[in-house]
């Protein structure tokens, strides 16, 4: 109330998880009487018409999933315990309860090549996602894939480098252009859709929309036109 805020972002890598937490989550924004919107991230595996109905009727609109990729071969890599068929499905749930969906995906996965990436922009302009958000592969200390990058790849690990929109990691058989030309091509096929932009136009309702819009939209032509 003090600060005026009435949308919020919980801040937690699968908050679907646990189905006690996230009901008495839920019926507590509700009893309350919240009032806020807000929305949260969750894995496809825990999508379920249940959940997704229960984080509606307490404000939430659109939820964020870590997709990675749209090539299964790339998915069992990465252990995400998924396949692409159950991602859509996960999608077409949480759509059918009148939420959004933000699909996020890395590009230069171990084993990656030209035709996995294609596969995976395919993929992520033809599920129904909402909004669609790209970054490269980062390998942090620390993580299995630090023990020997060199398996799969050429990496950078200089931990003053690293960050997801920038390559520090280039797969066996690409190179660092490929990777950005995948960029490039994603951004444009999933965001110069006349359904995706016919829909933006229609969530400009107030100033602090407009305004935001115009940011991401400055964003999105930078991204495009990126050479590095």
């Amino acid at each position: 109330r003090e600060y005026g805020i009435r949308d919020l972002m919980l801040l937690d890598d699968n908050f679907i998880l646990n189905r006690k937490k996230l009901f008495d989550t839920c019926d507590g924004m509700v009893k309350e009487k919240m009032n806020l919107t807000w929305y949260c991230m969750g894995h496809a595996r825990f999508m379920t018409e249940e959940r997704l109905r229960k984080i509606r009727e307490a404000g939430c609109w659109f939820i964020e999933m870590g997709i990675e990729s749209g090539c299964d071969r790339i998915l069992k890599v990465l252990k995400k315990n998924t396949t692409k068929d159950e991602i859509a499905a996960a999608v077409r749930t949480a759509r059918s309860v009148g939420l959004k969906v933000k699909g996020n995906f890395i590009f230069g996965l171990p084993t990656e090549t030209k035709e996995s990436l294609d596969e995976t922009i395919d993929f992520a302009a033809g599920i129904g996602l909402s909004y669609f958000q790209q970054n490269f592969l980062t390998i942090w200390p620390g993580c299995e894939l630090a023990t020997d990058p060199e398996r799969y790849g050429r990496a950078i690990t200089d931990w003053g480098a690293m960050a997801h929109q920038r390559i520090t990691f280039v797969p066996h058989g690409l190179t660092e252009e490929d990777l950005l030309a995948a960029s490039r091509k994603a951004f444009r096929r999933f965001y110069l859709r006349p359904g995706v932009i016919l829909a933006i136009l229609a969530s400009l309702r107030s100033p602090r929309a407009l305004v935001t819009t115009g940011v991401a939209a400055l964003t999105f032509l930078k991204t495009i036109g990126r050479r590095r």
